[in-house]
């Protein structure tokens, strides 16, 4: 005839509820505390993602804002080198190493039969 009680330690004088009940009452809680761990979880994972974005955004930005400086150096080079490769700036090189300008230039016809062959 015996069955098991616990006994509140609230209060002095309480009623004892059964083990059964208790049993019921846990497992209510577990549920409930299982639930608030799963979203805590959840939402810690969500604000580790949202950091790693965020340290991707700013590598993105400052990728992006290198390739714009590489590509105004390009950009310089190629006037450069436009400007270097430029016709005045070769005969100016030309005149400098001494060469002097073809005034008049012949043309041998070698379809004609007249050609000139060095021996």
């Amino acid at each position: 005839m015996s069955r098991a009680y616990a006994m509140t330690r609230t209060l002095p004088f309480a009623m004892p509820t059964s083990v059964g009940r208790r049993i019921e009452v846990a497992a209510k809680r577990s549920w409930a505390i299982m639930f608030i761990m799963g979203a805590v979880l959840c939402m810690g994972y969500q604000v580790f993602l949202m950091n790693s974005t965020a340290g991707k955004g700013y590598t993105l930005r400052n990728l992006e804002r290198q390739l714009e400086q590489l590509n105004g150096t390009v950009a310089t080079l190629e006037n450069r080198s436009a400007q270097l490769q430029a016709l005045h700036t070769i005969e100016a090189k030309v005149e400098g190493a001494g060469y002097v300008a073809v005034d008049h230039m012949e043309f041998i016809d070698v379809a004609g039969g007249s050609y000139a062959l060095a021996r």
